[in-house]
């Protein structure tokens, strides 16, 4: 039952952050709510080690790779854009989020979770214009990017603070 309960309440977070970002703009650019659920999602799933071996095992970004792969899946469906440019970048925020504070960061501090949440953030948005652009041709309109992108991370910085490794959200253990 708390599997379910687990899956049920991430079902609903990202149900309502996709529901909710492209209501609420700054800027007249609207928020990214998303990659800061992927980002809480990839950082939750503990760690497994084993002292014999020192092997890592690697569920926990596949995890994280998963739940990306499934945000951008449906945000590509709703946006009706082209199928996959979402799933690329929410799937590769969720492994570099496993990573970051599993392999790179050891000590989680205010100012590093800060940086990270506004580096992903920009590397979201960095991957879904640059491959839009590639892919389809779509123009890239070089100042109006930069300050979209500037805007969701900055805006994205104090949840970054808030938010911690670790820390329980739902039973992690259970998805």
């Amino acid at each position: 039952m708390k599997k379910w309960n687990a899956v049920v309440t991430w079902i609903f977070l990202a149900s309502l952050a996709i529901l909710v970002q492209p209501m609420i703009t700054v800027f007249d650019f609207p928020l990214n709510l998303t990659i800061v659920l992927v980002y809480v999602f990839a950082i939750k799933a503990p760690p497994l080690q084993s002292a014999s071996t020192s092997f890592t095992d690697v569920k926990a970004e596949i995890r994280g790779s998963a739940f990306g792969v499934g945000i951008g899946l449906i945000e590509d469906a709703m946006s009706g854009s082209i199928l996959g440019l979402n799933v690329l970048s929410k799937g590769l925020i969720g492994f570099m989020s496993s990573i970051l504070f599993r392999d790179i960061f050891f000590q989680w501090t205010p100012t590093i979770g800060c940086a990270v949440i506004f580096a992903l953030t920009i590397i979201d948005g960095l991957i879904l214009i640059l491959t839009s652009h590639f892919i389809a041709g779509t123009p890239v309109r070089g100042f109006e990017v930069a300050e979209m992108l500037l805007v969701q991370a900055l805006l994205n910085v104090p949840l970054g603070f808030i938010i911690r490794p670790g820390q329980k959200v739902v039973a992690m253990k259970y998805v």
